[in-house]
């Protein structure tokens, strides 16, 4: 696959790339807070709880509700 770095998904996997399309599909926008979620979720090794999660997406958007 060629590099595009314009492209926030030329490096997510494949169940990311899956999940965007559904979100595309269902007429929803592809936000850096919910690519930043789907990245987080997939680099899980386990189980993360909802708050976990909320944290480290704060960390790089400290203006998420």
């Amino acid at each position: 696959m060629d590099e595009d770095n314009s492209n926030p998904l030329a490096e997510a996997g494949e169940l990311t790339r899956e999940v965007v399309t559904n979100l595309r599909n269902r007429g929803l926008r592809l936000t850096p807070q919910r690519l930043l979620i789907l990245e987080l979720l997939q680099d899980a090794s386990g189980h993360i709880a909802p708050e976990d999660l909320y944290q480290q997406v704060l960390q790089r958007f400290p203006m998420i509700n």
